[in-house]
Parts: C-alpha cells; structure tokens; sequence
C-alpha cells in the first residue's frame, strides 16, 4: 500500500463513520414503529392463534397495549415476520425492540464484511458505505425487517461464490420475510443456470408455505391474501412505478412485464457472475413491486454494493454514481446529490467516452441550479454543451440542450432558451423515430416524466 493510500483509506473510513453517525441521530420516523407492528402480531398469534395474525382490530389492539402512545398500523407482512417476532416476546417491549434493531443492523454490516471481496482496511470503508445511507439507519430505526433480506442477498452471493450452492439458495429463504423487495431473485437464478440455489429456495419457500397452512388454517391464508387484495396504506405506492411516473392500469402491467424481462435477460447474459445474477433479480424485483418504502432500499444498497464489489470498473460505477445524484436531488437531499454529482463527474472524465462527459457536466449543472449557485450551473452546462457539439451524443444532448434552456430562461435570456429547447425537442423526436412505431421502448421514452417536460415545453 502507497503512503498516499495509507493516509486515504483512514480518512475515508473516519467519513463514512461520520456519515453513519449521523443518520443514527438524525431520525424522521417514530422509533421500532415498524417493529411495534410486528410485534403486535406475534402477541396475537402466540395468545389467540396464528390464524388471527391478520384481524386488525386484535392487531392494534395488542399494538396500544405495548405502547399506548404510539399510532397503529395494520399488520401485512408475512406470517414468517411474526414468527421471528415472537422470538423475542418473552422480553419486555423496548428491551426487545433494541434487540431486534441491533440484531437486524449487526447481521448486515457482518454480511457485508464476510462477503467482501476487499481485504484489510479498505474492507471496513466499503462496508462501512454500504451501511451509512439513510435507508440503512432508516430501516433500523423503524425496527425494519429489510436489513436481514439485505444481509441474505449478500451472504447468498459469497456461497455461491464458493460454489455452495445449496446453501446460498437456503440463505435466500430469507426473503420471504418481506418478498416484494426480491420476489425475481430465485427466477434470476433458474435463468441464469443456478438450479440446485434455485431448488433450494423454492422448496424452503415449499415448507414455510406448508407450516403457515398448518399453524393458520385455510381461514388464516385467506384474511393474508385478502389483505394483500385490498387497497394499501396511504403512502405505500409512491416508489412505485405508479407513484414515481403517474403510470396505471395497462401501462403499469406492461411497464413491469418488460422490466422484469429485462432483469431476467440481465441476469442470464451475466450468469457468470453470481452477485450479478442477484443483482439483477433485486432491481427487477423493486421496479415491479406493487408497494414499497424508503427503507426496502436497502435491497438496492446491497445490489450496488454486489455490482461495486463485482465490476470495478468504470462502465458499471458510472451508472451507479448517475442514479444516485438523481435519487439525491430527488429526495431533495442537495448535500448528497452534490457529492454524487462530483465523484459521477470524476468517473466520467477518467474515460474517453463523450456520452458520459456530457450526461455528467449536465447532472452537475442541476445540482448546482439546485443549490442555487447559478454561477456553477453555467459553467457546468457549457461544458456539457462543448461536449455536445463537439461529438454526436444524442443521448446526452437532448439532456443537456433542455437544461441549458432552463439555465437561460431563468436569467431572462428567453431567445436563447427558446433554440435550446427546439434542438432537445428535435434530438428526442429523432431517437424515438430511430424506433419502429410498435416498439413499446419507443413510447416508454417518449412518455418519460424528463422527456414528457421538454415535449411539452417545460425544460
């Protein structure tokens, strides 16, 4: 190790405890509510039956007497999550909750450190960031069963590394704690060739279906599958295709027929790789869930840290950094998407790749618009215009072209704004035209919120 790295690596770990740090303090959410759901249930279950698991009115009622002032919540989880619950019911409330908190974020973090394919130091930093965003401390904060799910992915992909196959596979049962955040990853693995993992999760998930038929009844399965028939809690689809593009009905159907086409054809063409494959069916399986939480992002912390750890190179982190500075600005977190925004920035220029230049020096420009430092912006967003001109990237013009008109048209410059908005307009129309008129990419593009706002001139 070079002195400079010596030096670096210490100083990137003592960040990333920082980060961490500061998302235990800084917390949103009623403490263990997720937990205190749980835990109801169990208490349910462990005094009337588990067939009772999913009558509300009992639920709640054993939610107010663990904790009177905090709000209920109906209980919709699987019954294997009340199973793990009741485990620690013979605690007092509180005691079990930090428990099951500290438990869920332990098994995470020495998932991750087993699993990494780092050594020394530079295995704690990277683990390390994988545990400091939000949706981690999150999770854990609301007494979240997603950790262990997360952890399962991990420790699944270093035994199929081992070429322990079976095992990997049983690891996986895991995720029938909360299967909508990974319901893809076993058919990720039959496509990708990995029957006996795929044997083995399919018939631990044989047996849990046969003890909750046995321990619930036929009257218990059906309140479950009812209560997943009905319709969610406020709030539950704003992740969702749904929620995040405006999209239902058979647009919403056909939108996740494709993506999980495409996350099961990504997981047969990168077979090879088994943190990939698993991968592969984490992001299918989030892109199609009917419902879903900031805090079942942890699948998505653990299927990065898998490409991360799996594909150093450049190729596969510059994606990562794009998606990151926009779920940054997203949230509206400007802090985090400016940091995102430089190390994309960083990545991009490291290769000779005009595309990536140009998507970058345009990310940069929003985050600084966001920021309100417009002097950045302009800066940013002619960068992003030289490469643009300089090279044919139609990916990124039409991108940096509508920025650039949102740049001109707020300091007053409409004349400007109005050109940059027509060549945007003109690069969208000749990449969709480049389509047959039935290819359903064709209309998912052109129906893009991003793109939708330039077509209809709001850049």
């Amino acid at each position: 190790m070079t002195a400079a790295r010596r030096l670096w690596v210490p100083l990137a770990l003592a960040v990333v405890l920082i980060a961490l740090a500061l998302d235990f303090w800084n917390r949103s959410e009623p403490i263990g509510i997720d937990f205190h759901t749980y835990e109801g249930a169990a208490r349910v279950g462990l005094r009337d039956g588990w067939a009772h698991i999913y009558d509300q009115a009992l639920v709640a009622a054993a939610q107010r007497n663990l904790v009177p002032d905090q709000a209920t919540q109906p209980f919709l989880s699987p019954p294997t999550v009340a199973w793990l619950a009741a485990a620690l019911s013979p605690l007092p409330y509180w005691p079990s909750y930090y428990v099951w908190a500290a438990f869920s974020f332990i098994a995470f973090a020495l998932a991750l450190l087993w699993s990494s394919r780092e050594r020394g130091l530079w295995r704690w930093v990277t683990a390390t960031a994988a545990l400091a965003p939000w949706w981690v401390v999150h999770a854990v904060h609301l007494g979240q069963v997603v950790p262990l799910v997360a952890a399962a992915m991990v420790l699944a992909w270093r035994l199929a590394r081992e070429r322990r196959q079976v095992a990997a596979g049983l690891t996986l049962a895991l995720l029938f704690l909360k299967p909508n955040t990974a319901l893809l990853v076993p058919v990720a693995l039959l496509v990708a060739g990995r029957y006996r993992a795929f044997a083995a999760v399919a018939g631990a998930g044989i047996v849990i279906a046969g003890i909750a038929l046995v321990t619930m009844g036929s009257g218990g399965i059906s309140a479950y599958v009812s209560q997943l028939t009905s319709p969610l809690p406020s709030g539950a689809d704003s992740l969702t295709l749904e929620g995040a593009l405006g999209v239902g009905g058979g647009v919403a159907l056909a939108l996740r027929i494709l993506m999980v086409a495409v996350s099961l054809a990504a997981a047969f063409r990168l077979r090879q790789s088994a943190g990939l494959v698993i991968a592969a069916g984490t992001l299918g399986s989030l892109l199609v869930a009917p419902y879903l939480h900031g805090s079942d992002l942890c699948l998505l912390g653990a299927a990065a840290w898998m490409v991360w750890q799996e594909r150093p190179a450049l190729a596969w982190r510059m994606p990562l950094a794009a998606g990151l500075t926009e779920l940054w600005l997203a949230k509206g977190d400007r802090t985090r998407a400016r940091m995102e925004a430089e190390r994309f920035l960083d990545l991009s220029l490291a290769t000779a790749e005009p595309t990536w230049h140009g998507l970058a020096w345009e990310a940069n420009a929003r985050v600084a618009l966001a920021n309100r430092d417009r002097a950045r912006a302009r800066e940013c967003i002619e960068k992003a215009l030289s490469t643009a001109e300089g090279s044919e990237v139609p990916l990124a013009t039409w991108r940096v072209h509508a920025t650039a008109a949102h740049i001109e048209e707020e300091s007053g410059s409409l004349e400007s704004a109005r050109l940059h908005r027509e060549i945007s307009c003109g690069t969208i129309l000749r990449l969709a035209n480049s389509l047959p008129e039935e290819e359903p990419l064709r209309k998912i593009f052109l129906s893009a919120p991003a793109v939708a706002r330039v077509l209809n001139g709001n850049s």
